[in-house]
Formats: structure tokens, sequence, C-alpha cells
């Protein structure tokens, strides 16, 4: 495992390295994160995409993207050029519908799990939940997930191997961010 490394946008994965990114329960994977783990773009012009419209069209049978495959809306998936896990934070692509948050902390929960057992694998977050003012596609805010993160934190431990941004890192004692309050945190 490498040392470990703070990144708020990754473009590139080493061999042992996985992409975490925010989804939608279908795995349309169209913009945002999930468009770039896909197509290597996260701006929302996938319509100008022509492989990305012929795997939505069912005329291209492999759907493996760079790092993803299309339709896998959770978990752990292996695209062309290297691993992902889908964490979905919103129910459908373009909605702001979301997930409901115990939803959201199980499968951050398995994420933690998956990481557990796979201690060669580093484990690359983004910024989980990101409004659209934000710059993400979600609705929860980085504030309520960082919340997630520190009930996982206190309840179950996050293994070493999971990296997260550091709006959301909370295993550090020097935190640069202010302190959630105690209500957001057992919201859940």
């Amino acid at each position: 495992m490498q040392e470990r490394r703070y990144v708020e946008f990754v473009d590139t994965l080493e061999e042992d390295e996985v992409f975490v990114f925010g989804s939608n329960l279908s795995g349309f994977h169209g913009a945002g994160s999930a468009g770039f783990a896909m197509r290597g773009e996260s701006r929302n012009n996938w319509r100008e995409d022509k492989t990305f419209c012929a795997i939505l069209h069912g005329e291209e049978q492999d759907k493996r993207g760079r790092w993803a495959v299309f339709g896998v809306g959770r978990g752990y998936q292996v695209g062309r050029c290297g691993r992902s896990y889908a964490v979905a934070t919103v129910e459908k692509p373009g909605a702001q519908g979301r997930v409901d948050l115990k939803c959201l902390f199980r499968q951050l929960r398995n994420l933690c799990d998956f990481a557990r057992a796979n201690q060669q694998l580093t484990f690359l977050v983004v910024k989980l939940g990101a409004t659209r003012q934000e710059g993400g596609y979600s609705y929860f805010g980085i504030r309520r997930v960082r919340a997630l993160w520190w009930k996982l934190h206190d309840v179950y431990g996050i293994p070493d191997n999971i990296i997260l941004p550091g709006s959301q890192e909370v295993r550090n004692d020097n935190v640069s961010f202010s302190p959630i309050q105690r209500g957001d945190k057992n919201e859940f």
C-alpha cells in the first residue's frame, strides 16, 4: 500500500488504487466523478460521447468504461484501464432524488469492510455527496457525508487503505475543518 495521500481530484490510478466515486442507483455514470470513472470526462456532455451513447442504446456489448461499468450503481467494478467502487448517493441520473441516509451509511460501511478484506488495494475517495454548489451532483453536502465518516470512524473504524479527501477526513486530530455538530453525527 502506498503512503497516504490526500486528494481532491483523482485523474490517474496506480495499479493498486481504486477510485471511489458517487453514483446513481442505475449506474448511468454520465457526469461528475461517475462520468470521469466511466468516460474520463466529468462534464455533463455525455450526449456527445459516441462510445457512451452506443453503450447506453445497447449497440455496444462491452459495458466497461475507463474505470467503471455502465449499469453498476454500487460496489466494486473493473473497467478497461482501472478499478473503481461506486457509492450511490442519488436515485436517478440527473435527478436530485437522494438515497436514504441510512442506505448511504451502510454503503460506506460496506466499503470499509471491502477495504479491510483487500488490504493490498488503496481506495481513493472523492468528495462524496457534494451538492451542485460544492461542485457535485448530489444532495447531501460534504458536511453531512463527513458526519457519516465520523460515525463510521467512531463505531467501526476506517481502514488506513481508505484515503479520504481533506474535506471529509476525520481520522486526523489536526483536521483544519470546523467540527461537526453533535446532532449531525447522530441523525442516522
